[in-house]
């Protein structure tokens, strides 16, 4: 009898145990990998200047053609480089060169307008791959530049691209998330659409997994701005008379923080092993209140002879 309720104790007081002390079974759990992305070359960016017009321009010969009679069109100068630092084939930096040229505003003093607000939106394709799940999609991060009215025609913008996500992934056999947002919203997308285009990088943020550009510096200046931060020749273009303003982004592609709700093995594996170890510290203290029971007569106990050791 008091084997059987040592056996009881041993087996159901340590998940009374483990549930009080909480996280028994794993809700979700966090990996850190390397992801592949690439640029999609769809992009958008909108420019406020300070005259109150605006302009609009896309990485699409098409949306254009399609503005070329509209004031808000705008015929900038634009180019991107990939960096691969490491050598390993895949992309861990964009940089992105946005160079509008400035009207004249005041034809008296030959005074030029300038830009106090840009908007760029490029589009990446994202994919990561592991033995638990598999993540395609595509996304785009809004980038917002305020620039001060004090004749600056130039915005350095260091940042990182960030995994994000509103929904946890699961890992299963039976679930997949290569198929959901692999669509690209800038071909769905109507002229209006794509001129909003704080709307169309919403509705990019509100899928369950998005990325987001989170800046670490920015620096407005002039031209001589992008001398002292080493900017590649390659990416810069004189208009006339170097009427003109220029951001320079450059995007650092981060490790992807990912969680995700773990698999019925996985979740058995870390509860197995929380069980266990305090199963053997209640299986150790019943051992020492049996003996001790035993010893003191608290219960019936009955001698019974070995045979270890008799000669037949």
């Amino acid at each position: 009898m008091l084997d059987a309720v040592s056996m009881l104790i041993v087996l159901i007081v340590p998940f009374i145990i483990c549930f009080a002390m909480g996280n028994f079974w794993t809700q979700y759990n966090v990996i850190e990998v390397t992801p592949t992305v690439g640029f999609t070359q769809r992009c958008v960016a909108r420019v406020l200047y300070a005259s109150g017009a605006e302009g609009f321009w896309a990485c699409s010969s098409a949306v254009n053609d399609a503005l070329v009679d509209d004031p808000i069109a705008m015929y900038p100068f634009f180019s991107y480089a990939v960096g691969d630092r490491d050598a390993n084939g895949l992309a861990d930096s964009f940089t992105f060169s946005l160079q509008v040229p400035l009207e004249t505003v005041t034809v008296a003093s030959n005074a030029v307008d300038s830009v106090v607000r840009v908007d760029f939106l490029p589009e990446f394709w994202f994919n990561v791959s592991t033995y638990l799940f598999h993540l395609s999609m595509t996304t785009a991060p809004l980038v917002s530049v305020t620039i001060p009215n004090d004749g600056s025609n130039v915005a350095l913008v260091h940042g990182d691209l960030n995994f994000a996500q509103t929904e946890i992934v699961v890992s299963s056999l039976y679930v997949n998330y290569t198929h959901a947002y692999t669509g690209s919203l800038f071909t769905q997308a109507s002229l209006n659409d794509l001129i909003n285009v704080g709307s169309l990088a919403g509705a990019y943020a509100r899928r369950n997994q998005s990325l987001d550009f989170k800046p670490r510096s920015i620096a407005i200046g002039d031209q001589s701005l992008l001398q002292s931060q080493d900017v590649a020749a390659a990416h810069f273009t004189d208009f006339n008379d170097a009427r003109s303003f220029q951001l320079e982004l450059r995007m650092g592609v981060s490790q992807a923080f990912i969680q995700y709700r773990p698999n019925p093995g996985e979740v058995l594996k870390w509860g197995w092993v929380q069980f266990f170890c305090v199963a053997y510290v209640v299986h150790w203290f019943m051992r020492l209140l049996r003996g001790f029971m035993v010893k003191q007569g608290m219960v019936n106990t009955v001698a019974v002879p070995s045979n270890r050791g008799r000669r037949l």
